[in-house]
């Protein structure tokens, strides 16, 4: 079977990036049938550095940008029917992107954890609406 493959992006592929974590993402059991295009944190590069983070939930990664040693291609396959009906339909594969880099996360995650607002204490039983701090 013979597949071609084709660049119809001319000279400028859209690039693209692989995201490597150390560990595993685990998913809730509610969004396990619709794992497609399903959020799962915030990507973002805070200063003009190869310095990223990526925020999922109350955690924080920080990664860097990584060259791959060999790009790799982000393909699509593309069927077209075929007249004959003794022959099978035939394959393209169209090039739709390019890797070059890869965005490294390798350290644990940092715990994203707010200041707790101070309290006034006041007496008990006084709702805390009405207390005042003479």
């Amino acid at each position: 079977m013979e597949i071609r493959v084709k660049c119809s992006c001319g000279d400028m592929c859209p690039e693209w990036a692989i995201v490597e974590l150390q560990g595993v993402v685990e998913v809730q059991p509610q969004f396990q049938d619709r794992l497609q295009n399903l959020q799962i944190g915030h990507l973002c590069r805070p200063s003009s550095q190869e310095v990223y983070t990526f925020t999922v939930g109350y955690h924080e990664l920080t990664g860097t940008k990584v060259p791959l040693k060999k790009p790799l291609l982000v393909l699509k396959k593309v069927k077209h029917p075929s007249v004959d009906a003794a022959d099978s339909a035939r394959a393209e594969l169209e090039v739709i992107g390019i890797i070059r880099h890869k965005i490294l996360f390798k350290t644990r995650p940092m715990a994203l954890i707010s200041k707790p607002q101070p309290t006034v204490k006041g007496r008990a039983g006084a709702p805390d609406s009405i207390l005042s701090t003479k």
